[in-house]
């Protein structure tokens, strides 16, 4: 099952809250995680990337509908150069594009529409949305054998495990009975516990919106 794309209709502003992710494995992801908490009034859409949310956010504040928006979440990952570089960036694409700019991760913006924006993994940390994953297995047996795993491969001459974090979900979704290389479809399939803990900050953020 491949990712899904949005549709042209689907990238019409259709509902008042509004969702924003950077990427098919995460609006998959997403998607599965709002009909596991019945977040029915949200419309989530692709801005495609870190480096094309200032040019998503100028188009999304002049289309059709954008004046019955009430309130807006954008997601984005920490990634390597950490929290506070990410959260630098997004707040320079909301104020180019003359939208409401919170003052921390995680509040809402006070001016309308309400802005607010969540940097995984969270807590001040450097990675991604897998970081927040690889939680989710922290305690199944099946990642001592992907710890043996990737320590025998950085014994290797000039070996090293790339975007590790990354690198581990894809590790564990391999074990499962029916194996996928995305995120976003594993989801869909019903891989990774939504009711865990580490998904907390996640379904907060989600239904505060």
């Amino acid at each position: 099952m491949p990712p899904q794309r949005l549709t042209t209709e689907e990238r019409r502003i259709q509902q008042p809250k509004q969702l924003l992710v950077d990427g098919n494995d995460p609006l998959n992801f997403f998607k599965e995680l709002m009909k596991h908490l019945n977040c029915q009034d949200i419309q989530i859409q692709d801005y495609g990337g870190v480096d094309e949310l200032p040019r998503f956010l100028r188009g999304f504040t002049g289309a059709t509908g954008y004046s019955s928006v009430t309130s807006i979440g954008i997601v984005r990952d920490a990634e390597e150069n950490g929290e506070a570089a990410a959260w630098s960036s997004v707040q320079s694409a909301l104020q180019h594009a003359n939208m409401p700019v919170p003052q921390h991760i995680g509040q809402r913006s006070a001016a309308d529409p309400h802005v607010t924006v969540l940097i995984l993994p969270g807590d001040g940390n450097p990675g991604m949305l897998e970081t927040v994953l690889n939680q989710t297995f922290a305690d199944d047996p099946v990642n001592a054998c992907i710890n043996d795993f990737f320590e025998c491969v950085e014994r290797l001459p000039e070996k090293r495990i790339h975007i590790p974090d990354k690198a581990r979900a894809r590790a564990y979704m391999w074990t499962r009975e029916r194996p996928h290389v995305s995120v976003g479809v594993a989801a869909q399939v019903g891989y990774w516990d939504f009711d865990h803990e580490a998904f907390a900050p996640l379904r907060s953020f989600l239904t505060a919106l």
